[in-house]
């Protein structure tokens, strides 16, 4: 009775407050919508927190990963959980992403590691299941119950040997043991692979009462042409919608697509940078007009390998040595709308191409427009019919955004001003426009077509040569003579040439230069190098990017501190850091061996098929006087464009 009393009063004071409480944002576990990334930390043994961080600055709030069934129960009903299983959970929860755990694949302790779909391995899997949800109650919302079960995948032995009758009796098993553990647990259906009729016949089973979310994977990079774009996905989700009903009572279940993604191999079933950040794009703003699509978890957040040609090697948002690539910065400056945004509606064209979305996000309106025909683009114009018309902000998925305000020139009716419109020509990158759409009109929608063979040629077009570096340790690396000179040809009798290697590791860049030098002049002073024997390295990682600039190394010996290196700074140049190496003397000349770390450069890490600008410049001086310059490229003058720089390709 004094408990009753005591929530009364408790009550009524709660609601003296009400009106001046200001609402709480929702917890990162109850999102309008949850926008993940597939993760590979069960496997991975790189940098967790730098990935999170990555991950989260890209916009996105959950991430899927795995957790093993055969790595955590190696005796039978013992549970011992690998470091990852636990930190990759822990360490998401810190970051505000929530972690969608997936439970897989087969024990070698239960029959042989065969799919659990005897009584008692599936009673053994639902236990393991359920110590998982006990084990990271609290850090976990999300778990899938197995990956790909009607494709094999992790079961490569046993492929083929699964049943949708199987699946069905694990999941139920799995279902009420789960809930058991956390009641407020998530269970999501298996990840149906290989399509939809495969997915109708695990509903028939009854499987949609035992989850809380449906799930499938959906790529569509082996499909035709026109049946591998966004909008083919889009039409096949609708038609996903009516299966589901079916099943459950003509109602739909809220889905999760836990795989999906562009991959950028070359060759075969292969997506371009720029084609996979278009369609990234345009795919998460599609699934966001289906109200029962409540998450995509893009495969995969990095690069599996370096391999170009391999196809698991290239799903990746960021590459291998976690390089952001355009998909990556796509997503991220959609984010926002993706994940608080509400569908508003889609406006009417008769251009079947041309997709104008409303979204609101907060108070603002927001319209995204791209036009799904490769070939062509197309003319939009908008008329905004409110007599106040607010300046708004536009710009492409993975641009910058720009402020804008109405009007534009009609250069068809001589030229005319028209306040009250604005014109766009629709590509296949969304153009993303933020602001007051609350009384607009779509006024015009044409086709424009581009004849691409009446474009002009390139006429200067440089190719800088290119040098291999050797990464086995084994093997030697290639050698290159620097021999150019600044000042015209040597004297015959000149006792100075040089030479060089390059060799790498991920971390390192290693440049061993050979002087053949009949005397080498030390410096007392080393801010005084310029004045003395010296080394200038000269490096240019993107041309694109920064068209002025490069990072300079200048590299001396002092007569008693060994080899420094002094951070240079020129009108043309950048500050580098400082490096480390080593400086030896020998018969008829002397060498450099000077160590680069990828940080200095900018870069990650050194990987295959990386390529980079470099010149070496040599400094001659004999007895305070400068004589000769021997150079490799001519990176460190002006102009510096990447034309005037030799090229290292990473092998």
């Amino acid at each position: 009775m004094k408990k009753n009393i005591f929530a009364s009063l408790l009550c009524c004071i709660l609601a003296m407050f009400a009106k001046a409480e200001t609402p709480t944002s929702p917890t990162v576990n109850t999102p309008k919508f949850y926008m993940g990334v597939c993760t590979h930390f069960a496997q991975y043994k790189g940098d967790l927190k730098l990935n999170l961080k990555m991950i989260k600055d890209a916009g996105f709030n959950s991430i899927r990963d795995d957790i093993y069934w055969s790595q955590v129960e190696r005796e039978k009903g013992k549970y011992d959980y690998p470091k990852m299983f636990l930190e990759a959970p822990s360490e998401a929860q810190k970051a505000g992403l929530v972690q969608l755990s997936v439970l897989a694949y087969g024990n070698p302790l239960y029959d042989g590691g065969a799919y659990p779909q005897t009584n008692a391995s599936a009673e053994a899997y639902s236990n393991f299941a359920a110590d998982v949800a006990k084990k990271l109650k609290g850090k976990n919302a999300f778990y899938q119950v197995w990956n790909e079960w009607d494709g094999g995948c992790g079961m490569p032995k046993f492929r083929g040997t699964s049943t949708p009758k199987g699946y069905a009796e694990l999941l139920k098993k799995s279902y009420e043991k789960i809930k058991a553990a956390d009641a407020d647990a998530t269970v999501v259906l298996n990840s149906i692979c290989k399509g939809d009729k495969e997915f109708e016949e695990l509903l028939k089973t009854g499987v949609i009462q035992n989850c809380d979310v449906l799930s499938l994977h959906t790529y569509n990079h082996s499909e035709s042409q026109f049946n591998r774009t966004p909008e083919a996905w889009y039409k096949r989700m609708l038609g996903v919608g009516e299966i589901v009903k079916k099943y459950n009572s003509g109602k739909t279940k809220d889905l999760f697509i836990t795989e999906m993604g562009f991959n950028n191999r070359t060759g075969r079933n292969g997506y371009t940078y720029a084609q996979s950040a278009d369609y990234a794009a345009r795919l998460y703003l599609l699934a966001r007009t289906i109200p029962w699509i409540k998450g995509i978890w893009w495969y995969d957040f990095q690069d599996d390998g370096i391999d170009e040609s391999e196809l698991e090697d290239n799903f990746g948002l960021v590459k291998y040595d976690l390089t952001p690539k355009p998909a990556y910065y796509a997503l991220q400056s959609i984010s926002h709308i993706i994940k608080n945004g509400e569908f508003a509606g889609k406006f009417s064209s008769k251009n079947k191409n041309l997709y104008v979305l409303r979204f609101k996000v907060d108070e603002n309106d927001v319209l995204a427009i791209w036009n799904s025909d490769p070939k062509n683009h197309a003319k939009i114009t908008i008329k905004n019919k409110s007599p106040n018309r607010s300046n708004f902000t536009l710009y492409h998925a993975g641009s910058s955004p720009l402020k804008s305000g109405w009007g534009m020139i009609d250069k068809l009716s001589h030229g005319n001003f028209i306040p009250d419109s604005i014109s766009f020509s629709a590509t296949e990158r969304p153009l993303i426009l933020e602001g007051d759409f609350s009384n607009i009109e779509i006024s015009e929608a044409e086709i424009i077509s581009f004849d691409e063979t009446k474009r002009p040629d390139e006429t200067n077009l440089f190719l800088p040569e290119k040098v291999l570096i050797v990464k086995n340790p084994n093997t030697p690396p290639e050698t290159v003579k620097i021999d150019e000179t600044r000042d015209g040809p040597l004297p015959q009798e000149s006792d100075l040439s040089a030479s060089a290697q390059f060799s790498y590791t991920r971390d390192i860049l290693k440049v061993k230069v050979f002087v053949k030098d009949n005397g080498f002049d030390f410096t007392n002073d080393i801010k005084k190098y310029r004045n003395f024997d010296h080394l200038e390295l000269s490096f240019k990682v993107d041309d694109k990017n920064a068209p002025g600039e490069c990072t300079t190394f200048a590299v001396a010996a002092h007569q008693s501190q060994g080899l420094k290196s002094i951070p240079v700074k020129t009108q043309f140049g950048q500050s580098a850091a400082d490096i480390e190496g080593k400086f030896e003397i020998s018969t008829g000349g002397y060498t450099y061996e000077i160590d680069i770390p990828a940080a200095a450069l900018g870069l990650v890490a050194f990987e295959k098929n990386l390529s980079i600008g470099a010149s070496i410049t040599v400094e001659d001086f004999d007895d305070l006087k400068k004589t000769h310059t021997l150079r490799w490229g001519k990176g460190n003058t002006f102009p510096v464009e990447m034309r005037n720089f030799k090229m290292l390709y990473f092998n």
